[in-house]
């Protein structure tokens, strides 16, 4: 039943989403970081969210979209169902063509672009019979 689930942009008030910028330490460049807390009661099953860095004009220089919880967990890009309470940290691959000390002068403007929860299927009640017809 993992695609058992319903698009829910209402959920999104539950959620605390935040983008900073980490100087990199294994080399030059500025890395990423995607934080979300889900404080709702609600298994949050796909939550695809678009970034626009702005440098400190506020000017965008990048955007790109991360998907932060996905219904099952197979890899690195498929991250899972974020649970209620549960805080999740996406690291991102480093910028190299943003020098590391331009990490405290980078912002970034989130949004959600895709929201969806997991809906546990709905007991049908009493079971369809099935009846084979017989050939005489």
């Amino acid at each position: 039943d993992v695609l058992s689930d319903r698009r829910a942009p209402d959920y999104a008030a539950n959620l605390d989403l935040s983008v900073h910028f980490v100087a990199n330490d294994h080399s030059e460049g500025v890395r990423p970081v995607v934080t979300v807390i889900n404080k709702g009661k609600e298994v949050v099953s796909m939550l695809a969210v678009r970034v626009a860095a702005l440098d400190a004009r506020k000017v965008p220089v990048r955007e790109w979209t991360e998907v932060v919880a996905t219904p099952i967990a197979v890899d690195d890009d498929w991250r899972g169902p974020l649970m209620p309470g549960a805080t999740r940290h996406v690291v991102l691959s480093s910028w190299r063509n943003f020098p590391a000390d331009k990490a405290e002068t980078l912002s970034a403007a989130p949004e959600i672009s895709e929201l969806r929860v997991w809906q546990p299927k709905q007991s049908a009640g009493t079971p369809l019979s099935v009846t084979a017809n017989r050939q005489q």
